[in-house]
């Protein structure tokens, strides 16, 4: 009996009591921390971003504060999970998982503010935190025009407005994509000295062809307008080097008689080095 009774309390203390380091042993604990690093240097890091955990067609995305991690208040099943992540801003508006730039009068807004979207794929280990880093893609570009009136009188210019066709509105934030179609947007340029300016913020162009055309008011009343054939080359690589500001420039022979029409030559794309490029 005492044998036995021995061996019973031996066998007893060699089982081992299974060890958990969370109040949520079965589930694992996600902290998100934003990164806004990859932007335009004209562009502040946004104070505040969402992000949506995929799992459910009605979840609302969580509010995050940029410049810290944060830990999502769910519990996650160990496996792996997907993240959209968004900034919010002027003249855009989000609604089922679409970004959506604003329309006034049947344009669209030719400044938004700079939207930022990322996608992420992590794996939850349960008993844990697991620590995400987001990686936010600035997802809009500046575009600079400086067109340079080199004969006729750039005095006798009243104003100049462009129309952009082609323009893309809508960004699908699920597949990380541009979709829809091209919209139409106004361009109001300025005039310094023998200098035509302007500058827009654009989240891309939509098919092969978008167009720019000039309507050209003179002092005298008199009204033309110009186009060039070659804008959708210069516009073809829109979406590399999306944080450097994209400068198009161009040359305006304007009338210096009677009877003769305004003309500009072929559209010059380039990467501002943003020491002379001031973003209005």
């Amino acid at each position: 009996m005492a044998v036995a009774s021995f061996m019973v309390l031996s066998l007893s203390s060699c089982v081992k009591k299974e060890i958990f380091y969370t109040p949520h042993p079965d589930k694992g604990v996600v902290a998100a921390k934003a990164d806004f690093s990859n932007r335009s240097k004209e562009c502040p890091a946004p104070q505040e971003y969402r992000l949506l955990h995929n799992c459910c067609g009605d979840a609302s995305p969580y509010v995050l504060p940029s410049a810290e991690e944060k830990n999502l208040s769910e519990l996650f099943e160990p496996d792996s999970h997907v993240f959209h992540a968004w900034n919010e801003c002027e003249g855009m508006t989000v609604s089922a998982g679409k970004i959506n730039i604003d329309i006034a009068n049947g344009n669209l807004e030719n400044m938004p503010g700079y939207i930022f979207t990322s996608r992420v794929e992590n794996i939850v280990v349960k008993d844990d935190t697991t620590r995400i880093v987001i990686p936010m893609q600035q997802r809009v570009r500046d575009v600079h025009f400086e067109i340079t009136v080199t004969e006729g009188d750039p005095e006798l210019i009243a104003s100049v407005t462009g129309t952009l066709t082609g323009v893309a509105s809508t960004f699908d934030i699920e597949n990380q994509t541009i979709i829809g179609e091209g919209q139409t947007t106004t361009i109001n340029f300025s005039r310094n000295g023998d200098k035509l300016l302007a500058d827009v913020r654009l989240l891309g162009f939509i098919g092969s062809s978008p167009t720019l055309t000039l309507d050209v008011q003179f002092v005298d009343d008199r009204e033309q307008t110009v186009d060039d054939a070659n804008f959708a080359e210069a516009v073809k690589n829109f979406g590399s080097n999306i944080t450097e500001t994209l400068v198009l420039t161009n040359n305006m022979n304007t009338p210096i008689e009677t009877g003769m029409e305004a003309t500009i030559e072929d559209w010059q794309a380039g990467n501002g080095s943003g020491d002379n490029i001031e973003i209005q």
